[in-house]
């Protein structure tokens, strides 16, 4: 009976892998999402909306990748536009309602976080700039993961933010954690916080997450390079994450550097029985004792 069941086992679960890694999908939550492709007509790219999101996949731009524990975008520098913007995409948009309505939210009022677990894996071929992950707004990009060349970056609507890696190298798989909350904005770098930021916008705010190739014909032309769906801008993404709340966060925050943020601890608002008037002032504790900030 046992070597029945072992026989079962082993023939049985690859047939089900296979199965099951068929759609992006199936390998990321995207309830709450809709893909932008490379793809379409000019300056109206195709966009693949919930529910045919579900079981929806397009070689080679919106795939799972080889191992089956990804998801591949591939945005190439011939491919098509949307009506704001000179570069192809192949990315999510943050959607809400099960992806039936547009995300917009603020960030002076409550939580929001996303995390991305991906790798870069190409750039164009002459200008070798992509944007891997962003916070936007109902006009413009607000704060960006951005590569150039080997120069990996936080990006805030086109002004150099921090370094991340100075000697990013292709293949290279990390994690960054976008979070809003009381008004600013904090980047976490595989668990680490590297910027807060204050944007001059405050609503309207969505998540985009895949490849956004920072390159097209032209560019790609001016900087001796051949535009082709061979030259591309390419991320494999193995976990992508939303949370949002409205009510009060504890601070700091209590998630783990660099771990997913859609299962949140609950803290509840304590009220005082009564106020108490200390005897003494003391001395603010020190910033560089206080986690995660």
């Amino acid at each position: 009976m046992v070597l029945l069941f072992l026989w079962l086992l082993l023939t049985v679960s690859p047939v089900q892998a296979q199965a099951a890694c068929t759609f992006p999908a199936q390998t990321l939550n995207l309830t709450d999402w809709k893909e932008t492709l490379p793809t379409g007509s000019s300056g109206s790219p195709t966009e693949i909306k919930q529910p045919a999101l579900a079981t929806f996949t397009v070689d080679p731009y919106f795939k799972v990748n080889a191992t089956c524990d990804g998801v591949q975008f591939r945005a190439p520098t011939d491919g098509v536009t949307t009506s704001g913007s000179s570069y192809p995409r192949s990315e999510l948009r943050e959607m809400a309602n099960n992806g039936t309505t547009d995300a917009s939210w603020s960030r002076t009022s409550g939580y929001h976080s996303m995390y991305i677990d991906q790798k870069i894996t190409a750039v164009p071929q002459g200008k070798q700039h992509i944007v891997a992950g962003q916070i936007h707004d109902s006009n413009d990009d607000v704060i960006v993961i951005r590569l150039e060349g080997n120069l990996l970056f936080v990006d805030h609507n086109g002004t150099n933010g921090p370094t991340l890696e100075t000697n990013y190298v292709l293949g290279t798989r990390f994690n960054v954690r976008f979070e809003a909350t009381n008004g600013v904005i904090n980047i976490y770098y595989n668990g680490q916080l590297k910027d807060t930021y204050t944007p001059p916008s405050t609503s309207g705010y969505f998540f985009k997450a895949g490849a956004y190739t920072q390159s097209n014909c032209s560019t790609e032309s001016s900087n001796g390079a051949t535009c082709s769906p061979a030259n591309y801008g390419e991320v494999i993404i193995y976990n992508v994450s939303v949370d949002h709340q409205t009510g009060n966060v504890p601070v700091p925050t209590l998630i783990a550097a660099g771990a997913p943020t859609n299962t949140p601890s609950v803290f509840s608002t304590v009220t005082p029985l009564a106020t108490i008037t200390p005897a003494s002032t003391y001395a603010p504790v020190p910033t560089s004792l206080v986690c995660d900030q």
